[in-house]
């Protein structure tokens, strides 16, 4: 079973793995706040996350943020 911060931290990655073109990360994060999703502090501590783990380059997940994001959306379809 995942923890409560890995599935924030799925939840965070597929929604920037889904978001529109033309829609910023800080959107994002507000869609998931104002849904009650997550907060803004534990959405912006768990983008550091994956910025020092090299799956978000600025606006735009990594190659290899992609394949998590993948794997987040497999989990969610479960």
């Amino acid at each position: 079973m995942k923890s409560s911060d890995d599935i924030l931290r799925n939840l965070i990655l597929l929604s920037i793995y889904k978001k529109e073109r033309d829609e910023t990360i800080k959107e994002v994060v507000a869609k998931l706040d104002e849904s009650g999703a997550m907060k803004v502090e534990e959405a912006e501590k768990i983008l550091k996350e994956l910025q020092n783990s090299s799956l978000l380059s600025g606006e735009t997940l990594t190659f290899t943020g992609v394949a998590e994001a993948k794997k987040a959306e497999e989990f969610f379809k479960l």
